[in-house]
């Protein structure tokens, strides 16, 4: 995760954002939204495109909390936002950092 995304998070947990955890999301971005649609908000585009926005991994991840292997750093954090139910730094603070230039 770059460090764009790592301050979306920080900002909402200031701001007092209600994170969404759980399925299904609703549809529309309003002020309750997971992590990881937090992070992608205003990418657009491609899947390949969001993940370069967010900075993300598509390489398998093995979370550090239960060890489970996940297909990619998205899935990571969605993990981390629903099966665990971390809040937004925790996430912030569990999650890879990204080699940005």
């Amino acid at each position: 995760m770059n460090q764009q995304s790592r301050d979306r998070l920080i900002q909402a947990a200031l701001e007092g954002r209600p994170q969404w955890s759980g399925s299904p999301h609703p549809s529309s971005y309003g002020p309750t939204i997971c992590a990881m649609l937090l992070v992608m908000q205003g990418s657009g585009g491609t899947v390949k495109k969001r993940y370069e926005y967010a900075g993300l991994s598509r390489e398998p991840q093995t979370c550090p909390e239960c060890e489970q292997v996940l297909r990619s750093e998205y899935s990571l954090g969605v993990h981390f936002n629903d099966d665990h139910g971390f809040d937004w730094l925790t996430i912030c603070n569990k999650m890879p950092v990204s080699d940005e230039a």
